[in-house]
């Protein structure tokens, strides 16, 4: 099948991959059907969808705050 992968920060590039496969628990299979942002930087449009970023060493303490989507919280984005 064809699919876009991420190559680096600003880069994508589609290629021939396999069906992707749920092989644990933990994994999840996502398909994204369009993007929402043009910019460069981030070429999928992620940024587009973050509700909420927080410093990476801040993580533990806001995963309540999205597992309960307190405060309008969608979508984290962690900052290393």
């Amino acid at each position: 099948m064809k699919a876009l992968t991420y190559q680096g920060k600003g880069s994508v590039s589609p290629e021939d991959v396999a069906h992707p496969a749920i092989e644990q628990t933990t994994d999840a299979i996502v398909r994204i059907t369009s993007t929402l942002g043009e910019d460069p930087a981030d070429p999928l449009g992620v940024t587009d969808l973050v509700t909420h970023t927080v410093p990476l060493e801040q993580a533990p303490e806001r995963c309540g705050t999205l597992r309960k989507k307190q405060d309008g919280c969608i979508t984290v984005m962690l900052k290393p």
